[in-house]
């Protein structure tokens, strides 16, 4: 019998969003199909419990993921490894890797703790390095031993010339892997409160240049049989744990007509469990007509998604995206517009031919389209992807810089460790002090929106056909009149300069600094600052006033043929339904209503926010409002560990964590 120890190690130093390892636990669970009693496999996400167990016994093999979010963190806990144990055998695998076999050797010879590598789909390759390992005499099983494997489903380094290759088994049929939630593999995990990932099927047939997915060899679409994908979400949902979350790993949910019932299941799942509040999936990118029925059945669980990205065609055709069909998308949004909690899509930041004022067109946009929910940022450039090649760079003038992963570093055996992304800064269309300007006005823009702090606001200047762009513009500059606010401002826009490093040989040398160190882990901690601003403003009650002072300022400005008591209603009423901003009031009483006069209530019936059922039978009214208790559950423990220790990173991942969800609602609220 031999050993495996498969990690996927995660940075834990600082709470962060955890999920469930579900790719090791994928090889894992084939590995013991394969192999049974011959082998003994073991999971791991945190690296502490990774070396102590490595310490207290020895593996015999082990595997390690290779993602952007890792990436630092493998190289401490390999090289230490290596330095504890002399030449144990690892094997890596993940999808943070440039795939042409230069690069890969270059990859490898880098990192002399890594063995063997895995490209793609991992279980059947890991399969076959196992048996090729359990061959070989006790003596020869080392790092060494496993170079010399003889294999062509991964690559090493022998005598500094890569062997190997990236053969796989076509298999399309997924269920010859053994489900790690059914076999109880991954159940330490969600006991931890992991998020449940869900994977119904494999590949993508787009080829977006500034993706992963949609790589030559993931692009044939594999699947996991219905009844397989069914039995797990029962598993996952009706076993007593409760997820602010499941989040399902698709790249193209909906492409399948199935998609439909698995829907409709896991809406069954939650009216009789009640044990998870949304459903995060990442729908086709050319919406089909069933589509629609995913939707309807799983209504406010989750958001309608449709890809854009852009809206300007020389930036699509630069990407590869042409091909996606905007009517179809916009069908989408507005079959759904009444069902779903949201329409959300990505506008990205930095993309090829993209500039500033293209940008702010394609936001207000979406906009005008009936999208509420806009997520994206700047471009980071992915190993594997076509924009991170060096022809891309150069054809599109692209200059990069990095910056810290939020959350994504720590102190491990007192050593610093970190995790950092390549962003795009500059293109041929787009200048750096362009992306500083939009960085500090997306802050605000991503709180008021995406997390819904202004839903109210939006939907009523974009039925009054007014700029939201123009009065975000408004909102981000600095005031004298508003000292409150700007003090959120200054600090946003200090943020946006301070957050990169030209290099990185300048981010190891800064974060030598003892003193640079002991700031990211207290009072400065880094953070998404789309997050992070609304963050802030909750732990600050003086600048979350100046924010709504200059809010209710500048609409009573623009806005001149309105009543300045529904300006001040409407303002209020956004106000109102914070969930987090009423519990960290004094008293910590939260209220569910809110007093709005008919009249106003009218008007946001009218841009479309309160539905007519809403309205009250006398000028004096109310709105009703509401929270899932599921939800309202989760977020008063959040709060509580909060309230312990109060700092805007906590409430940043607060956020995060419930991605929009922490705002009281009417009842049967038609969400723009």
């Amino acid at each position: 019998m031999i050993t495996v120890y498969l990690a996927d190690i995660y940075h834990d130093y600082q709470p962060t969003r955890q999920y469930v390892p579900l790719g090791i636990g994928y090889i894992g669970s084939y590995l013991k199909s394969q192999f049974g009693s011959d082998v003994d496999v073991q999971l791991f996400k945190s690296v502490d419990k990774f070396i102590d167990s490595i310490k207290a016994r020895r593996p015999d093999l082990i595997g390690m993921t290779n993602y952007t979010w890792n990436n630092g963190l493998n190289n401490f806990a390999g090289k230490l490894i290596k330095e504890i144990e002399g030449d144990i055998p690892i094997v890596m695998g993940g999808p943070n890797i440039r795939l042409n076999e230069p690069d890969v050797a270059r990859f490898l010879a880098d990192r002399s703790y890594v063995d063997r590598y895995v490209l793609f789909g991992g279980e059947g390759p890991m399969a076959e390095i196992v048996r090729e390992f359990m061959a070989l005499p006790l003596e020869r099983r080392n790092g060494q031993g496993l170079r010399q494997i003889k294999t062509m489903t991964s690559y090493a380094m022998v005598d500094g010339t890569l062997v190997g290759g990236t053969e796989n088994s076509g298999e399309t049929d997924l269920d010859f892997v053994p489900s790690p939630y059914l076999n109880g593999m991954l159940d330490e995990f969600l006991d931890n409160k992991c998020l449940p990932i869900v994977e119904t099927n494999r590949g993508c047939p787009y080829s977006c240049t500034y993706c992963v997915w949609g790589v030559s060899a993931q692009s044939k679409i594999k699947t996991f049989s219905l009844a397989r994908v069914n039995e797990e979400l029962e598993y996952i949902t009706g076993s007593g744990w409760e997820f602010s979350d499941i989040v399902f790993a698709d790249a193209n949910f909906g492409l399948l007509k199935r998609d439909v019932d698995i829907a409709r299941h896991l809406k069954s799942l939650h009216g009789k469990y009640g044990s998870f509040q949304s459903v995060t999936v990442f729908w086709a990118k050319n919406a089909q007509p069933h589509i629609v029925d995913i939707g309807k059945n799983l209504g406010k669980l989750t958001n309608t998604y449709v890809a854009f990205q852009s809206l300007d065609p020389d930036v699509l055709n630069a990407v590869k995206r042409k091909n996606i069909d905007t009517g179809k998308l916009l069908y989408l949004i507005n079959e759904l517009k009444p069902h779903t909690h949201s329409a959300q899509t990505d506008i990205l930041v930095g993309l090829p031919n993209e500039n500033y004022d293209s940008h702010l067109r394609s936001l207000e946009g979406v906009l005008r389209y009936g999208i509420n929910r806009i997520m994206g940022g700047e471009i980071r450039l992915l190993p594997g992807s076509e924009i991170e090649t060096e022809e891309s760079r150069e054809k599109y003038k692209i200059r990069s810089k990095y910056r810290l992963c939020e959350g994504q570093y720590g102190v491990y055996r007192g050593k610093f460790v970190y995790e950092l992304e390549e962003v795009i800064r500059q293109t041929a269309a787009m200048t750096e002090d362009d992306m500083l300007r939009l960085r500090v006005l997306r802050a605000i823009f991503y709180a008021s929106v995406t997390i819904g702090e202004q839903r109210p606001i939006i939907s009523y200047l974009v039925k009054k056909g007014i700029s939201v762009i123009e009065f975000f513009r408004s909102l981000s500059e600095l005031n004298p009149a508003y000292p409150d606010f700007d003090k959120t401002l200054l600090w946003a826009k200090k943020t946006a300069v301070d957050e990169w490093f030209a290099t990185q040989e300048e981010a190891e040398k800064r974060l030598a600094i003892r003193e640079n160190v002991e700031t990211l882990l207290g009072a400065g901690a880094s953070m998404k600052l789309n997050y992070g601003l609304l963050g802030r403003l909750l732990c600050r009650p003086d600048e979350y006033r100046g924010f709504l002072k200059k809010t209710r300022d500048i609409l009573a400005d623009i806005v001149r043929d309105e009543a300045p008591e529904v300006i001040s209603e409407i303002v209020e009423f956004c106000s109102a339904r914070n969930y987090i901003h009423q519990a960290l009031a004094d008293g910590g009483a939260v209220l569910r209503q809110a007093a709005v006069s008919r009249k106003t209530q009218k008007i946001l019936v009218s841009a479309g926010y309160l539905d007519p059922g809403n309205l009250s039978s006398t000028d004096e009214g109310v709105i009703e409002l509401n929270m899932p208790a599921v939800t309202e559950k989760m977020i008063n423990e959040h709060l509580v560990e909060f309230k312990k220790s109060p700092s805007i990173l906590k409430m940043s991942q607060l956020l995060q964590r419930f991605s929009g969800r922490t705002y009281l609602e009417p009842p049967n609220t038609k969400e723009l």
